[in-house]
């Protein structure tokens, strides 16, 4: 088949326009990454929380989705995984070890959760803070809370440990509470 100028010229163009594209699709992916020892979904998970803690609730949500972007696959895998086969793991103190360590053992599809709990409910903070500044139009935030905290229910075997380590909550079960106060439900 021999290609005309033409089509060589657009042939061409489209090669160079989706090479920068990858490029730029790379770079995004690079600049969202866990940086430095964030490589673990715990690490990621615990910046979100100190930012969350800081009331830092945009760069709470910000680190938290980009915990989630990097982890969310294996963590959904395991969540099927794990759907009929399992009990579903306690809350409150757990003081078997072994039981502990198994909810440990999850730890991606735990860290995923709480990153959907994090952006739901650092959304509902800005949320209610804009509500009470008296801003009545922005239900942008509140839809993005409804948003994560309904992604939260999803994983209904993840658990959040307590900083004592020995005690649990569910993101799920908080995110359904939560979605409660704010006019909806888990699907």
């Amino acid at each position: 088949m021999k290609m005309t100028g033409e089509f060589r010229k657009h042939s061409n163009v489209f090669a160079a326009a989706t090479l920068l594209l990858f490029g730029a699709a790379l770079c995004v992916a690079a600049q969202n990454a866990p940086q430095n020892d964030e490589t673990s979904s715990e690490a990621c998970t615990k910046s979100a929380w100190e930012l969350y803690n800081k009331k830092d609730y945009t760069g709470a949500a910000k680190k938290a989705r980009s915990c989630i972007y990097f982890f969310q696959g294996k963590a959904w895998d395991l969540e099927k995984e794990l759907e009929g086969k399992e009990t579903l793991p306690p809350t409150g103190e757990v003081p078997d070890e072994k039981e502990r360590q198994k909810i440990f053992k999850r730890g991606q599809l735990n860290d995923v959760a709480t990153g959907y709990f994090i952006v739901g409910s650092s959304y509902e903070h800005l949320y209610l803070k804009k509500t009470e500044a008296g801003s009545k139009k922005d239900d942008e935030d509140k839809s993005a809370a409804i948003e994560a905290y309904k992604s939260a229910c999803k994983y209904k075997y993840a658990r959040t440990a307590e900083t004592n380590l020995a005690s649990f909550w569910s993101p799920a079960q908080e995110s359904s509470y939560a979605l409660q106060r704010l006019g909806s439900q888990c699907p």
